[in-house]
């Protein structure tokens, strides 16, 4: 989370981006203002971390998985080996 303070804290913020803004502001990011989460918020966000990981994860097996059933890795593997 603080990768994601230090970021905040140089780049501008477009138009697009003002609903995510607004959310990381209600976790305690928010440009110019310290980010130091305590106790049970610490605990929730470390928990969020592991928990994407391991969803993102289970997504790219899953898909791979499909992938190599499919037949589609011969195919992707063809294009690579020839430059395409």
């Amino acid at each position: 989370m603080q990768d994601i303070k230090d970021i905040t804290g140089v780049e501008p913020v477009q138009p697009q981006d003002k609903v995510m803004v607004g959310m990381l502001a209600s976790l305690g990011i928010e440009r110019g203002k310290p980010f130091n989460p305590q106790g049970k918020i610490k605990a929730a966000m470390k928990r969020g971390v592991a928990d994407a990981y391991f969803y993102m994860h289970d997504l790219d097996t899953k898909l791979f998985d499909s992938i190599i059933r499919s037949g589609r890795l011969g195919h992707i593997s063809a294009k690579i080996s020839l430059g395409c």
